[in-house]
């Protein structure tokens, strides 16, 4: 939940939030701002990177512990219990099929696109 897929927008991202887990329209709301600074994080973390490759990169793997962490903390105050189950049930799933596997080494500078303003978050 907390990584967009290629070409999927925060809307997108909110959206499909928003039928995986059942959230309210009040919920959704609620859930924008906190998927948009987690987006930004994880943008400004990679334009940090300046074209550095991170594949297998301990370094990345933690930052992206902590920003989910930091993310699901604030989820709890908007999501119920079963909700809060059902999104950490789905990250866990996501990261054992994405064990090692991250690389943005090429994709940083032919223009990785991150726009937590509706446009799209591809690699």
């Amino acid at each position: 939940m907390a990584i967009a897929k290629e070409g999927q927008t925060l809307f997108g991202l909110v959206n499909q939030m928003k039928q995986e887990l059942g959230l309210s329209d009040e919920q959704v709301k609620q859930v924008l701002p906190i998927m948009k600074e987690n987006i930004l994080k994880r943008q400004e973390y990679i334009e940090s990177l300046s074209g550095e490759p991170i594949r297998s990169d301990e370094q990345f793997k933690k930052f992206s512990r902590k920003l989910r962490r930091e993310t699901n903390e604030q989820l709890k105050g908007v999501l119920t219990p079963e909700q809060m189950q059902k999104l950490k049930q789905k990250q866990n799933i996501r990261e054992s099929l994405n064990k090692d596997v991250v690389d943005f080494s090429e994709g940083l500078d032919s223009g990785v696109s991150l726009n937590p303003q509706g446009g799209s978050f591809q690699f």
